[in-house]
């Protein structure tokens, strides 16, 4: 008995420090990671470019700046990919067959899913920025940029949603209620805009006042 107790022990200790082995090992590749990012993405100019962008904009609010947030984002993928990897490899040297596959389900459906959506999200949302930011471009008269602001603005929203609507479907998560949840959402918005707009309407057909 005694000696069945110290066989657990120690692979249980084997198996331990197999993962903070790797996990020490992922760590410094998350640092390397994040170093080579930030460096290679201030280099190129990306703050100057994703200043321009409603994204670029939203990055600032958090107190980095582009290249520094890509980093860290870089950084914490790489600290959850080998944090799974981890506990893979303590399953495995133990012999633990269903810790290694709940841990490969994990790094192959949610942490691979994750990347895919994150990949799709930040693409689209800067692909949709420059679109609308085109559109705002396209007229230079302040009564239109009126009108054309809430429409645009709207324009938007509906692509960010749709984004990440089909973010969520090509990640493979398996967020089937996500369309459903997101819809009382797009109404509210269209309702929202479409009074918008009904009120300039009504505010840009009322005669001026003629001065007494």
């Amino acid at each position: 008995m005694e000696k069945l107790i110290v066989e657990v022990l120690l692979l249980a200790l084997k198996a331990i420090g197999t993962a903070c082995a790797v996990w020490i090992v992922g760590w410094l590749v998350g640092q390397v990671v994040k170093y080579m990012v930030t460096k290679l993405l201030g280099k190129i100019g990306l703050d100057e470019w994703m200043r321009r962008l409603s994204v670029g904009r939203a990055i600032r609010r958090t107190g980095y700046s582009a290249h520094e947030f890509m980093g860290i984002l870089a950084a914490w993928l790489m600290y959850a990919i080998f944090g799974v990897l981890g506990i893979y490899a303590s399953g495995y040297v133990a012999g633990w067959e269903d810790l290694t596959l709940y841990a490969y389900t994990a790094l192959v459906v949610y942490i691979g899913g994750f990347i895919k959506l994150l990949l799709i999200v930040i693409a689209g949302f800067i692909l949709a920025d420059v679109f609308v930011g085109y559109i705002y471009r396209s007229t230079e008269l302040r009564s239109e940029m009126q009108m054309l602001y809430p429409l645009a603005e709207y324009l938007r929203i509906v692509l960010y949603i749709a984004i990440v609507v089909f973010g969520v479907e090509q990640s493979g998560l398996g967020v089937g209620v996500l369309p459903q949840l997101l819809q009382p959402i797009i109404w509210g918005v269209t309702a929202i805009v479409v009074l918008f707009m009904v009120y300039l309407i009504v505010q840009s057909t009322k005669a001026p006042r003629q001065p007494v």
